[in-house]
């Protein structure tokens, strides 16, 4: 008959065996399974994880870059807006010399006179010479040739007009800085100064343009 202690040692040893094997298998497993898989899922987590940093400063690269156009987009159309304002598509006469003359009386000026000139008046004046006691500031004619025909590429067309008045240097700079002010985009074309010694007579010659075409705006 069988010791029953000797039994119950055996079936410990063999239960201990069993989970000792089980202990041994598992981290068998651990070791070149598991462990191995732990370590690709840890690095596909960050490839993932890099993979929508790099997307999401793309969109948000994106995302400015498209304000940023529609930006752009808006200033222009603002742009092609104001030169619309100041370059009516019409001659527009009546509001021009209304703008101009009130710009005269708020500046001071006395003797004032404006005088529109057609091209053809403008081309034989033009090749005059100034009188000797007066100061010119205006270009030459080759330079206004080359104006002339750089502003044949343009949409737009110039009515020249002639201002003469008589006035102190404080009032004729204001009378400049004015022209800037004006709703027509306008250019000075030339400048003839007579002077004495309490005021000065100018002779002026004004570009104010005007669109020959509508302006493409922007969609």
């Amino acid at each position: 008959m069988r010791d029953p202690i000797e039994a119950r040692r055996k079936r410990r040893i063999a239960v201990a065996l069993f989970v000792g094997s089980l202990v041994l298998v598992s981290l068998l497993l651990y070791i070149f399974v598991y462990r191995p898989l732990l370590r690709d899922l840890a690095r596909l987590k960050e490839t993932a994880a890099q993979k929508q940093r790099l997307l999401d400063e793309e969109l948000q690269a994106q995302s400015i870059a498209l304000r940023t156009k529609e930006s752009e987009v808006q200033r222009w159309r603002e742009r092609v807006e104001e030169l619309q304002k100041r370059l009516p598509n019409t001659e527009d006469f009546e509001n021009l010399l209304s703008e101009v003359t009130a710009l005269a009386v708020r500046t001071g000026l006395s003797e004032f006179s404006l005088t529109v000139k057609s091209a053809d008046e403008k081309k034989r004046e033009s090749a005059r010479s100034t009188a000797a006691a007066s100061y010119a500031y205006a270009g030459t004619g080759e330079k206004e040739e080359r104006e002339e025909k750089a502003e044949e590429g343009l949409p737009v067309k110039a009515v020249v007009l002639e201002i003469v008045f008589s006035s102190g240097y404080r009032n004729f700079a204001r009378f400049l800085r004015g022209l800037g002010e004006i709703t027509r985009a306008t250019r000075v074309d030339s400048v003839t100064v007579g002077r004495s010694e309490k005021k000065m007579t100018v002779t002026m010659r004004l570009k104010a343009y005007y669109r020959e075409r509508e302006l493409e705006a922007l969609p």
